[in-house]
C-alpha cells in the first residue's frame, strides 16, 4: 500500500500543476493567473517517510518505533499540504477534490501511528481512509476529469459527481464506525453499507461516462495527442 501511496503523490503532483497552472491545453479553471509550485523537497520527504513506514510495518509491526515513524509520514503530508494554500482558487471544486487526497493520507497515517502507539483499535480504521479514502477517491477523481479532457470536452464538476465523492466519504466513515465497539452491534450492517456507497460511486461514473468513453473524441482527436502532431502523423 505505501508504493501505491508515493505513486500518488508523484501522479498528482504532476497532474496538479498542470492543472491548476493552466498547462494543460483547452482547460483553463480560473480567469487570473494562478500560480502554484508542487515542491521537490516536500514531496520527496513525504515519499521518504512513507516507504520508510511501509518498510517497517512489514518488518517489525507494533513496534513503537514504527508509531513514530507514521506520525512523520502524516507530519510531513501535512507539511506537503502548505503548496496548496494559494488562497481562493483551492476551494475550486476539483483542486479541492485534489487537495482532499492528502488529507486522507495524513489523517491515515495519523491514526495508524496512534494506534501503535497507544494500543487504540485505530489500525484497521487508518488503513480503510488510505484505501477507499485516498486511493479510492484518487482512482475516482482523475478518471472523472480525466474522462472528459481526454474525451475532447471542458471539464465539469457536476452534481453527480459531489454526490459520488460523499458516497466514497460516507463509505470511509462506515468502515471507521465498525472498527469501535460502540458500533459492534452494527458490524454487517455498516459493512454492507459501505460497500454499497462505494460501487454506487463507481457506477455513477460508468453510467454518466458509458456513452463518452465508447464514442470518438468530440474535437476529433485520436488519444492524448495534441492536434498539431496528428495533423503530421
Amino acid at each position: 500500500m505505501g508504493a501505491i501511496m508515493v505513486l500518488i503523490i508523484v501522479a498528482l503532483s504532476r497532474i496538479s500543476m498542470r492543472i491548476i497552472n493552466g498547462l494543460e491545453e483547452g482547460i483553463e479553471l480560473f480567469d487570473t493567473e494562478v500560480e502554484y509550485i508542487a515542491r521537490p523537497p516536500r514531496r520527496n520527504l513525504a515519499m521518504l517517510t512513507i516507504t520508510f513506514y511501509t518498510l517497517l510495518e512489514l518488518l517489525i509491526p507494533g513496534n513503537p518505533v514504527t508509531g513514530w515513524v507514521a506520525l512523520a509520514a502524516a507530519a510531513a503530508m501535512l507539511n506537503l499540504l502548505n503548496d496548496w494554500h494559494i488562497g481562493r482558487p483551492l476551494f475550486n471544486r476539483w483542486v479541492f477534490s485534489l487537495y482532499s487526497i492528502y488529507w486522507a493520507m495524513a489523517l491515515g497515517y495519523l491514526l495508524a501511528g496512534l494506534a501503535i502507539l497507544s494500543g487504540w483499535p485505530l489500525l484497521s480504521p487508518a488503513r480503510h481512509i488510505l484505501t477507499i479514502g485516498a486511493i479510492g477517491f484518487s482512482v475516482f477523481i482523475v478518471m472523472v476529469f480525466a474522462s472528459q479532457v481526454h474525451s475532447g470536452r471542458t471539464p465539469e464538476y457536476r452534481t453527480w459527481v459531489l454526490l459520488a465523492s460523499l458516497s466514497l466519504l460516507i463509505a470511509v466513515v462506515c468502515r471507521i464506525a465498525m472498527s469501535l465497539p460502540a458500533f459492534a452491534s452494527l458490524y454487517h450492517v455498516l459493512l454492507s453499507l459501505s460497500a454499497i456507497l462505494w460501487m454506487t460511486a463507481f457506477s455513477l461514473f460508468i453510467g454518466f461516462f458509458w456513452k463518452t468513453l465508447i464514442r470518438p473524441s468530440a474535437d476529433g482527436r485520436r488519444g492524448c495527442l495534441p492536434d498539431h502532431t496528428q495533423n503530421h502523423s
